[in-house]
């Protein structure tokens, strides 16, 4: 067992109790009560001191510890929010207690060998659905650090697979009740323009290109089938690898609302919910990650280039202030249960995936105490970040 695991062993039934409690009492965006004060309990218990309510969002917290007086500064991060009608089926509860595991590690170990560093956590509320992290960005949660890591589950272990920019954006149509069979031409039916904008959106997908998406819900469709729909109701995603592709995307999407809108009679509104960055793929921290695998469990994992990935994250929004990456790591054991399926959530409470969390909580830690104690490779890191970004 190497130094990083040891230290995450002093707490890791605490680690699995909290895990196991998150996973069953999965609180949604900004609801997130109960997962982050188990959290900030805990740091509490070991001898740290908590901001709660962090930049005035209630569920967020921050811990910071100077060992040695300070220096270079590292940034954990941790997830802790439900997605709604499938609670933990991305895995959050393991990403909460990963990012508690890795800086715990990382500051036992900069204690221990007198290594001078500023490790602070962050816990960020609304992932899934309103962007925490880009609502903290804009409070300047995120500034005046050295590099930051976050651990994500997935169906294998692989580097960080390039994050997209996402766009959420909720549209309301309004039309004209009326009763649907005695007096039909009195209405005007916003369901009809719900409808044509979804079917509108159908046929673009068809040519929209690779890692570009689209997707979207009815969240409000009527009240009753014999009264013309006066309201409805939908919530899309649209993402794509470059943010100025998804404007791109968004300009042909409020044409097709206006266009529905127009064709049935109703009136459109539009509320942009969160607008995400994609993350900027740092290849040296990496390249470190697939090392330390191999190098801490003799474990050869999927390398690639930040290309690979298909989903998005408020983690974009921290990349671009920060030399990052946001690593996978696995959890289904070579099944093919996809995030947000109830597969991948039942995954998301077994004991395999906890012990693979900590395992890559040890890497994460490792690679945090790589960046500060070796100035060429630390050098490596903000010149690949600064070339992308300027």
């Amino acid at each position: 067992m190497n130094d990083f695991q040891q230290y995450i062993e002093l707490v890791k039934g605490d680690l699995h109790r909290i895990s196991k409690l998150i996973h069953a009492n999965p609180e949604v965006a900004f609801q997130e009560k109960e997962s982050s004060e188990l959290l900030i309990s805990f740091l509490e218990q070991h001898g740290f001191s908590a901001e709660r309510n962090f930049k005035e969002m209630e569920t967020a917290f921050k811990v910071t510890k100077n060992v040695c007086g300070g220096g270079l500064s590292v940034l954990f991060i941790s997830e802790y929010d439900a997605l709604p009608g499938l609670g933990h089926a991305c895995g959050h509860n393991l990403i909460a207690v990963s990012g508690l595991a890795a800086f715990l590690s990382a500051v036992r170990y900069a204690e221990d060998h007198q290594i001078s560093a500023t490790f602070t956590l962050i816990g960020t509320p609304a992932e899934e659905t309103y962007g925490g992290k880009t609502i903290l960005r804009k409070r300047g949660a995120f500034d005046g650090y050295d590099v930051c890591f976050l651990l994500h589950p997935f169906a294998g272990t692989a580097t960080d697979p390039g994050w997209l920019s996402s766009v959420k954006i909720r549209v309301k149509f309004t039309g004209r009740a009326s009763h649907a069979a005695s007096r039909p031409e009195d209405g005007l039916n916003a369901l009809d323009a719900a409808v044509l904008l979804y079917n509108s959106v159908a046929m673009w997908r068809q040519q929209l290109p690779e890692r570009s998406r689209i997707h979207g819900i009815f969240t409000n469709g009527g009240t009753a089938p014999n009264i013309i729909p006066d309201k409805s109701e939908m919530f899309w995603n649209l993402r794509a690898p470059e943010l100025k592709r998804a404007n791109e995307m968004l300009e042909r999407f409020h044409k097709m609302v206006q266009g529905a809108a127009d064709s049935t009679g109703t009136t459109a509104e539009e509320e942009i919910v969160a607008v995400y960055e994609p993350s900027v793929f740092n290849e040296p921290l990496n390249t470190l990650y697939g090392d330390l695998w191999k190098e801490m469990f003799g474990v050869e994992i999927f390398r690639g280039n930040g290309t690979e990935g298909r989903a998005s994250s408020d983690f974009g929004d921290v990349s671009v202030l920060i030399p990052g990456a946001n690593y996978l790591y696995d959890i289904t054991q070579g099944a093919d249960h996809p995030l947000h399926t109830p597969e991948f959530r039942e995954d998301a409470s077994g004991d395999y995936a906890f012990e693979n969390t900590m395992r890559a909580s040890a890497v994460t830690a490792a690679a945090a105490l790589r960046f500060l104690t070796v100035p060429e490779f630390r050098e490596k890191v903000h010149a690949d970040w600064k070339r992308q970004i300027e």
